[in-house]
């Protein structure tokens, strides 16, 4: 987050107020809690009560599923005949949760049982040709796939023709014509009727085995796989509502409880890293940020496999040796995952168009393949900016990419399909393979595409508030009673809150200068607001002393004592600066247009600017605000330099090579300087040129 903040639009919502007050009397919610709930389309008093309710679980009878009945039929008969059965996975998340809750269950009924999941690298997503081969092989006479197989007619036809059946179970979306096999379990289907599609493909296997069990499918059977259902659920980054919502909220219980042995020795070791204690709860941020990850590594770069042992072994101790492996796999991608970055800042520096081109393209060598996704998502949110990173592989280049909401990379893929090799996925994640010599075409076509239809507003993105807080609100009280919103995750994220004109009263450093605390006054209550990766150095108090701030409420927790905090998520000006800021920027325009010939900056005070910015450089993190700086400016030369006088001049470095803008407004920008740019003539300025030939006409 820059300052003073980034050029997001921030949405305050207006609630229906009957709605909020209904639920505010008959549940004894505050109006924060009942907002957010009226806000997330939750308005009845007894939707808000299923809605609240974490302790008792209603799960739709997995029957309702298309064709469930017929795939217990035959996976039924495959265990009463002894045939042996497959377990056909994914190297994802989600695919490994669910290839060890089938594997699981077919282990404990005694069944002669195997899995595979296809290599990442080598064999990509999905069943294919060589694997139904290599089953076939080891005398497989059923195939259950979890996770995928909705769009293997192919692969499904041709492992018919050597007599291996296939039950499908899968979330994805269907094509026109859904495989011909012994059954197709997808929420997804056309024809289906289930009352909830957003199932993770954990949860379909988790429904699967929840109808093979049938009537003995009581609450113990339900919390020996329901664990695993959340983790894959949360990792694919399903929505969590309606189902999802009373899955995950039991599974994660169950995790906290230890449940499974390897997951457990996972968790232990993750936070032993990490030199913490075993968290009191287990909420989806765990999984997100602590176990997915680890779990994840073993797919991108590790041996997949040793994943899924870790959550199908019973034993606590062997699962600790998997857990370090994959903890290791886990640095080992962080630092791949940094180096590649890093690779991919200094060529798109160097080489991308940010004036002309919206979608970043960028390829490099030896970056691995399973690592780039990621990559690409940390360059899209650096940039604001679609981003495709490409790997050079032999001949090929095979690359991630990653968008901003309301671009559809992949349709915008498509429209190069002709210079592909292959290419797939969704509106803001895909992936392709390509030609080399293709790549320049690829980058000028894609940017073509994009041109006309990634706006400003698409780009600079948006920041939307549940709820508006007085600094009465800032309590633990409110605190707590937002927990029961849990667990937290796509379509329920973490309630964002919003509060205007804050008083800044101190400014405190974190944390070796990384981080800034706030100390905050509102209402006459005093509160802390911290600001993770933001250095307080950098952070410069308005004239007013007031802002207006986004963030999430949290309970900082100290030496027993339990206070609320504000995770500050984005700040902007308010009140006079507003319009201060405002003005700079009206007066900056019209002095590049010439208006105010009086206002033109002389040569010596752009040489006196260019020196306390080289000093700067090398004492400070680049981040300037022009209203401070033009004070120093003006102490050092000895006369008064206006903040829009010394916008002007920023413009003018920056058309000159001298520097690099990344403007956050027109007060608040970060300015980094280009080495080694030569001796340069402050005259030749076309910006200066400009100004002064129009303030020199008649």
């Amino acid at each position: 987050m820059d300052l003073f903040c980034s050029k997001k639009r921030w949405l305050i919502p207006e609630h229906n107020r009957e709605a909020v007050r209904s639920l505010c009397n008959e549940l004894k919610l505050s109006p924060i809690t009942a907002s957010i709930l009226v806000g997330r389309g939750i308005t009845s008093s007894s939707d808000a009560r299923w809605f609240l309710n974490s302790e008792d679980l209603y799960l739709y009878d997995p029957y309702l599923l298309k064709d469930m009945d017929k795939a217990v039929a035959r996976i039924r008969a495959a265990i009463e005949k002894g045939e042996r059965i497959c377990v056909y996975g994914d190297y994802d998340v989600d695919g490994i949760t669910a290839t060890a809750v089938m594997y699981r269950y077919f282990s404990s009924k005694g069944c002669d049982v195997t899995y595979y999941i296809p290599k990442r690298l080598t064999e990509g997503y999905g069943m294919n040709m060589q694997a139904v081969d290599t089953l076939h092989s080891l005398g497989v006479n059923l195939i259950v796939t979890v996770d995928n197989g909705i769009t293997a007619n192919a692969e499904i036809e041709y492992a018919k023709k050597l007599g291996i059946d296939v039950v499908v179970t899968d979330h994805h979306e269907c094509r026109a014509e859904i495989p011909e096999c012994c059954a197709v379990v997808n929420p997804k289907r056309p024809d289906d009727t289930y009352p909830y599609e957003s199932l993770a493909g954990v949860g379909v296997a988790f429904k699967t085995v929840c109808a093979l069990e049938g009537e003995n499918a009581d609450d113990d059977f339900i919390n020996s796989y329901v664990d695993l259902a959340a983790l894959g659920t949360v990792a694919d980054v399903m929505p969590l509502t309606d189902e999802n919502r009373q899955i995950v909220a039991r599974g994660l219980d169950c995790i906290g409880k230890g449940s499974n042995p390897g997951l457990n020795a996972l968790i232990d070791t993750a936070l032993c890293e990490k030199n913490k204690g075993h968290e009191k709860k287990i909420t989806s941020s765990t999984v997100g940020f602590l176990i997915a990850p680890r779990l994840n590594a073993a797919g991108r770069i590790g041996n997949v496999e040793s994943a899924v042992n870790l959550l199908i072994g019973e034993d606590y101790k062997s699962g600790l040796g998997i857990a370090s492996e994959l903890c290791a796999k886990n640095k080992e991608r962080q630092s791949v995952e940094n180096r590649i970055f890093t690779e991919a800042v200094e060529i798109i520096e160097s080489e991308h168009d940010f004036v002309n081109d919206k979608v970043i393209v960028a390829c490099g060598d030896d970056w691995h393949h399973g690592v780039v996704g990621i990559v690409s998502s940390r360059i899209t949110e650096k940039y604001g900016l679609p981003s495709v990173l490409i790997c050079r592989e032999n001949d090929l280049g095979k690359g991630s990419g990653r968008s901003i909401k309301g671009f559809n990379i992949n349709e915008a893929i498509h429209t190069c399909n002709d210079i592909l090799v292959r290419h797939g996925g969704h509106e803001l994640a895909a992936g392709l393979t390509l030609e080399l010599d293709k790549v320049a075409e690829f980058k000028k076509r894609i940017n073509d595409f994009a041109r006309d239809r990634i706006t400003d507003e698409m780009i600079e993105g948006c920041a939307e508030a549940d709820a508006e807080l007085s600094g009465e609100d800032v309590s633990l009280a409110v605190c707590e009673e937002l927990l029961t919103l849990e667990p937290f995750g796509t379509q329920n994220p973490v309630p964002v809150l919003y509060m205007r004109d804050v008083a800044v009263r101190d400014v405190i450093p974190l944390g070796q200068n990384k981080h800034t605390k706030l100390i905050l006054e509102k209402d006459g209550r005093v509160f802390d607001g911290l600001l993770f990766g933001f250095p307080g150095e950098s952070f410069i108090v308005p004239a007013s002393g007031l802002i207006d701030v986004l963030f999430n409420l949290d309970i900082n927790e100290f030496r027993g004592e339990r206070t609320p905090q504000l995770i500050i998520r984005d700040i902007r000006l308010c009140g006079a600066d507003m319009k201060r800021c405002e003005g700079v920027a009206e007066m900056k325009s019209e002095i590049l247009q010439g208006r105010h010939p009086e206002s033109v900056p002389s040569i010596d005070v752009c040489r006196a600017v260019y020196k306390l910015l080289r000093a700067r450089d090398e004492e400070s993190s680049g981040l300037v605000n022009l209203f401070v700086f033009a004070e120093e400016v003006s102490e050092s030369i000895g006369i008064r330099l206006p903040a829009s006088v010394l916008g002007v001049i920023l413009e003018i470095f920056a058309e000159l090579g001298l520097v690099r803008l990344k403007k956050t407004d027109e007060l608040i920008m970060r300015i980094e300087l280009v080495k080694d740019c030569g001796k340069v003539d402050i005259e030749g300025s076309e910006v200066l040129k400009k100004a002064r030939n129009i303030n020199s006409q008649p």
